[in-house]
């Protein structure tokens, strides 16, 4: 505007300087540390300043030019420090992007074996399958490590909350016919796991929808709690479709489920609306009893009586990165390891106050320790 003022005739000079010259001057900026640390538009009125456009402009502009470049020039001196500390941050930013990519690239390679050709030909999958979060690429030896842990109840909180749970399992095992040591035909295991996801597949939905609702009725951050939760409802609900793909129930079966879920769903919600803590307790303690369930899955497999030689569902081997052909003790591994880690979690919950930042916002942090 300054240059158009005092002689239109500069214009094509001033555009050139400031079209040729200025990128020349942002990749020296980038070079010396300043793009990140909010010094580059000072670092560029400086160098214009300091007399790069110095033959275009007036004699009175260039006295008030070398002016300016004097206060530019104390002002960046001052902060050599802060740009110091900015150059050495983005080393470490770069530092650490190259340990992600690294990281990444092993973790892929867990499921690549036999993965590979799956997600090449992955449109066979139905959609929401394809959609869904996928799931930790656990190695194996961390699923092997996988083991039943109680959490002893501590407050009245955590003390109904085990409870609740060993007076619901007490009567679902009646119900079914199951108790621990014992065999069961596979149609029955088939069953029981069945039913079990229906229900598992409900807290962690409510949980999310209610804090996602608390949120913006308060117009605050939920502090990361609803991505949790509803991940963990997404993976329970994976557990089903997967083993749906092996028994499609009746519908008996069906209405069963119909009438638990509002029950279930109802009791949740309120009772999640009064006393969250409560709520997390008890999930905690209900993954602990699948844990529990899922290792006596294991155990039958081991001894040959149960799923012999059956590989897993195909869209198990996308999900949880499992190669081709895997079997259902990979695959059993796997959802052992996912309920494990839903304990660990709402364990965690449970003992937090409801309005705090979610601790598991690093990767893998959900893992059992």
């Amino acid at each position: 505007m300054l240059v158009r003022a005092i002689n239109p005739q500069l214009l094509p000079l001033a555009w050139a300087a400031t079209h040729v010259a200025l990128p020349a001057m942002s990749t020296a900026a980038v070079q010396a540390g300043l793009y990140n640390s909010g010094k580059l538009d000072m670092y560029l009125v400086q160098e214009r300043a300091r007399g790069l456009m110095r033959p275009l402009l007036h004699p009175t502009l260039q006295q008030q030019s070398a002016g300016f470049a004097a206060k530019a020039a104390f002002a960046h001196d001052s902060d050599e420090e802060a740009i110091t500390t900015s150059t050495d941050k983005i080393s470490a930013a770069k530092m650490s992007a190259a340990k992600l990519a690294e990281d990444i690239k092993q973790r892929q390679q867990l499921g690549e074996a036999g993965s590979a050709a799956t997600a090449a030909s992955s449109s066979w999958l139905p959609h929401d399958v394809r959609m869904a979060m996928r799931t930790h690429a656990y190695p194996t030896a961390y699923l092997e490590a996988v083991s039943s842990k109680h959490l002893p109840p501590e407050k009245l909180h955590q003390q109904l909350a085990l409870r609740a749970v060993l007076t619901m399992r007490a009567s679902f095992d009646l119900v079914t016919g199951y108790r621990h040591g014992k065999a069961m035909p596979e149609g029955h295991w088939l069953r029981r796991i069945i039913f079990l996801e229906t229900v598992a597949g409900v807290p962690g939905m409510v949980g999310g929808m209610l804090r996602h609702l608390r949120s913006l009725r308060l117009m605050q951050r939920d502090n990361g709690w609803t991505n949790t939760l509803l991940e963990e409802a997404e993976n329970e609900r994976m557990h089903l479709l997967t083993f749906m793909e092996m028994r499609q129930p009746g519908v008996v079966f069906r209405g069963m489920v119909i009438a638990a879920q509002a029950v279930f769903f109802s009791a949740f919600a309120a009772s999640y609306m009064i006393n969250p803590k409560f709520c997390h307790a008890f999930v905690g303690y209900l993954e602990e009893e699948a844990v529990k369930t899922y290792t006596q899955a294991l155990q039958e497999i081991d001894a040959g009586r149960l799923w012999p030689g059956k590989p897993a569902p195909p869209i198990a081997c996308y999900y949880w990165g499992l190669p081709e052909g895997a079997s259902m003790r990979q695959l059993v591994l796997a959802v052992r390891a996912d309920e494990a880690h839903h304990s660990h979690v709402n364990h965690t919950f449970a003992r937090l106050p409801q309005d705090g930042p979610n601790p598991f916002d690093k990767k893998d942090s959900d893992l059992v320790p």
